[in-house]
């Protein structure tokens, strides 16, 4: 198991690490900024974690991704590094966790993040496919498709994540995407809503209901949470 954790008090400004538990024993990992989280577990006898750097000085939320490996009786960690992918090398971007999947990493390719390609980071973590994506910032990623958009346009574009063709559209509700979720079969996404009500997306058809509105959720900030759970149901914190 490996989770993120963060220290306020650490000096300067508070320290976030990862932590592992294997073999009977937790041994903490620094991340080298803030805001690190850990993407899965992949490579040979899916023992080697990838998580990302985090947050940096600059702000961006791209990230440096990084892995340690855990011997196979799971009890030595061994020493961080950047995920290198042979043909490739180290991969920076916005990273995604999708089932079935390796890393699925957004990387901009245009100023201001305006455009930008799709990283397939294969589960063997030695090979990687390479797609070109429309116009948009990444809200989304499933096994099939990724949801791209803007701050300014209320309309999310849908593109397939294996040719980056566009496959659909739909209307997001009144200042959404503070909170995002995709269900575990990636067959529905839940946006938070300004309002404080959650918009469900069916991504395989016309489907697009506003549920009721959550007590207290209304205003930037008022979701901290929304996840399915693996029978399908939504919840929000």
């Amino acid at each position: 198991v490996a989770f993120p954790t963060f220290d306020p008090n650490a000096q300067p400004h508070g320290v976030t690490s990862i932590l592992i538990r294997s073999g009977g024993t937790q041994r903490s990992i620094p991340a080298p900024g803030q805001g690190a989280t850990v993407i899965g577990w992949y490579g040979p006898g899916a023992r080697t974690v990838v998580y990302t750097a985090g947050i940096g000085s600059n702000g961006l939320r791209e990230s440096t991704l990084m892995a340690v490996t855990v011997s196979e009786d799971g009890r030595q960690v061994g020493e961080p590094s950047e995920l290198n992918i042979p043909g490739l090398g180290t991969v920076t971007g916005r990273a995604y966790t999708v089932p079935g999947s390796g890393p699925v990493v957004w990387q901009p390719t245009a100023p201001n993040g305006t455009k930008g390609r799709l990283v397939r980071v294969g589960a063997d973590l030695t090979t990687a496919d390479i797609v070109d994506l429309p116009p948009g910032q990444p809200l989304f990623v499933t096994a099939s498709v990724i949801g791209l958009g803007s701050i300014e346009n209320d309309r999310i574009q849908l593109a397939s994540t294996s040719t980056g063709a566009a496959t659909g559209s739909f209307t997001t509700c009144e200042h959404p995407n503070y909170q995002v979720a995709v269900s575990y079969d990636g067959s529905h996404v839940a946006l938070s809503c300004g309002d404080g009500s959650v918009q469900l997306v069916n991504l395989g058809g016309p489907a697009n209901p506003r549920l009721p509105v959550v007590p207290d959720a209304a205003g930037r900030g008022g979701f901290v949470g929304l996840w399915f759970d693996p029978a399908g149901g939504l919840h929000a914190a």
